[in-house]
């Protein structure tokens, strides 16, 4: 390969070359990077990448990004130096490559710019250590272009992390809310900050009717949760329930709220986790238990007495 030989026999004249020569150097190596006959040949191609990957012109280090962008096997090194190169250097890299594991992609995203980690968060596929690195160091630009990436792994962890840093920042919370892969809990912690341009994805994703939605800003979040949990799988309630129940804040006064706005199988699912009885059983003393069972059941929950009749009231209004 003459433009790999070229470099071997005559290093120090490739590095003195002119910008123009090391530009079309770098177009040459990106032809033939990936392509080389021998592992001899590829290594000095790799030599030749970490030289113009440190040359002083930016226009020579921009031509090597946009010609490595799309080699997977790029040595980490090189694609490390890349990746924290200037602002216009780096973005255009870390759009495509795949040379960075989701490791070495995080570890960056502290050192790089707003405008780099915008790129980053914009990505066709963000991994969750990807996603956890960038709303720890992001600001409010890459943090919304993060949210409304569906490629994001936005995980309850993550989610939270973006709530507890940009709760004030509307237009940030309702691009949050308008995913469809949101926790329950999520979901509990965004109604607060629910916007009127809010309204129509809480009647299309969470099961909200127009006019709860229409009055949003008068009801109870225990309302608005109850019609979330309206649309959620015992799965998704029983994760949420646990979750309240090891904060603490599985109380009874909210177990009550929320039946009395019509979530049963929400009542089903805190019982099975106060009392620590099955679900299935939970269901059979519901059908077949009476106040008696009933009663019962709110006792191995550790329910207080004096509302207990309440829980009777709501639940018979359910299973009538």
């Amino acid at each position: 390969m003459d433009l790999a030989y070229a470099f071997e026999q005559d290093f120090a004249k490739f590095v003195n070359s002119s910008e123009l020569d090391k530009v079309l150097a770098a177009q040459r190596l990106g032809a033939h990077y990936g392509d080389t006959k021998t592992q001899n040949e590829q290594l000095i191609l790799e030599e030749m990448a970490r030289c113009l990957v440190r040359d002083a012109s930016a226009n020579v280090r921009q031509q090597l990004a946009f010609e490595l962008r799309r080699m997977p096997d790029l040595p980490t090194d090189i694609a490390e130096k890349i990746a924290r190169d200037a602002e216009d250097i780096a973005s255009a890299f870390l759009a495509e490559t795949e040379a960075l594991s989701p490791e070495q992609l995080a570890g960056i995203v502290a050192d790089v710019s707003e405008v780099v980690r915008v790129t980053i968060a914009r990505r066709p596929d963000v991994p969750e250590i990807v996603v956890m690195a960038l709303v720890e160091h992001g600001d409010e630009r890459s943090i919304t272009f993060l949210v409304r990436n569906p490629g994001a792994e936005m995980t309850e962890a993550a989610c939270s992390k973006v709530i507890d840093r940009f709760a004030e920042t509307t237009p940030l919370m309702d691009h949050l809310a308008s995913r469809d892969d949101l926790a329950l809990a999520i979901a509990e912690r965004l109604l607060p900050v629910v916007s009127k341009s809010l309204k129509q994805t809480l009647v299309t994703h969470y099961k909200v009717d127009a006019k709860t939605a229409g009055k949003v800003s008068q009801i109870t979040i225990d309302a608005s949760l109850a019609k979330l949990l309206d649309g959620a799988s015992i799965d998704q309630i029983e994760k949420y329930v646990r979750r309240r129940h090891e904060e603490g804040r599985l109380e009874d006064s909210f177990i009550l709220e929320v039946t009395n706005h019509g979530s049963l199988e929400f009542f089903k699912v805190a019982m099975t986790v106060r009392a620590g009885v099955p679900l299935q059983n939970v269901e059979t003393i519901l059908k077949e238990g009476g106040e008696a069972g009933l009663n019962r059941l709110l006792q191995k929950a550790h329910v207080n007495r004096r509302i207990m009749a309440s829980f009777q009231r709501a639940i018979a209004k359910l299973t009538s």
